[in-house]
């Protein structure tokens, strides 16, 4: 499937990300984005057959350690010196309305 990039699609994305394009940088935009979907569609016709699903290039056999169960803090230590709380958990300040 072939996405056409046009500048309404720019002006869609623009206002999707709330980003604000001049006119001659809208139509930068048409050209590199054109240039990226050509360069996904060769992405796309690689022979694949045959090759493993991985989920990243590098050789890692498993990078994390396994999980053991320790001992938590206590409640009351942490909680002790927190300017707003309850009695199980710190009450953050509100960052959006």
């Amino acid at each position: 499937m072939q996405i056409e990039i046009n500048e309404e699609l720019v002006r869609h994305l623009e206002n999707s990300s709330f980003l604000l394009l001049k006119d001659d940088e809208r139509a930068k935009m048409v050209g590199r984005l054109s240039e990226k979907m050509v360069a996904i569609g060769l992405i796309g016709s690689l022979e694949t057959n045959g090759v493993a699903q991985c989920s990243t290039p590098l050789a890692n056999d498993n990078a994390f350690r396994n999980d053991e169960i320790e001992a938590s803090l206590d409640r009351k230590l942490v909680l002790q010196n927190a300017a707003l709380k309850t009695d199980e958990a710190f009450i953050a300040p509100k960052t959006v309305e």
